[in-house]
């Protein structure tokens, strides 16, 4: 596969073997998200309100590498949907803050639920010596994305769920 970057062949291999599970996993359920009256800009910035308690338009901005403007737009739009709100600073007046509203959070983690349910399907299904290895190299692999994160400057902090 082309577009698989170039490694070591076991790198490689996991590399192709995470776009099988990923690829079969669309084929087999049309997500949710599909449906939605959300442009691709639209869903990552309700994904990032609903991922911070809240955010200044700036902050937007900078999370999804976009202008100002370009950030307040999308952020207009989900305002419009109901899906975040805008609300004053009450210690500085010129500051507005953005977060995602109830109904916005629940369109999140019922995107993120139906998913995660799929894949726990899957998970099941498996031997439980393959989950294991599976596991250990989940473990693994998320130790260094944690480091790497923890090391990128402006780093914004995520909410446990």
């Amino acid at each position: 596969m082309e577009f698989i970057p170039e490694g070591s062949p076991s790198v490689h291999a996991v590399m192709e073997a995470m776009w099988r599970v990923n690829h079969a996993r669309l084929r087999s359920h049309t997500p949710e998200w599909v449906h939605l009256d959300l442009s691709i800009g639209q869903l990552k910035t309700l994904m990032v309100l609903a991922s911070h308690p809240r955010m200044s338009v700036g902050m937007v901005a900078e999370t999804l590498e976009v202008g100002k403007p370009a950030a307040s737009m999308l952020v207009d739009r989900l305002v419009h949907l109901g899906f975040a709100q805008r609300t004053e600073d009450p210690e500085d007046r010129r500051r507005t803050w953005v977060e995602a509203t109830a109904a916005g959070t629940e369109l999140v983690a019922r995107l993120r639920q139906g998913g995660s349910e799929r894949l726990s399907h899957a998970l099941e299904l498996m031997e439980p010596e393959d989950r294991d290895a599976l596991l250990r190299g989940l473990q693994a692999l998320a130790a260094i994305a944690e480091r790497e994160a923890a090391l990128t400057n402006g780093a914004l902090p995520t909410k446990r769920d």
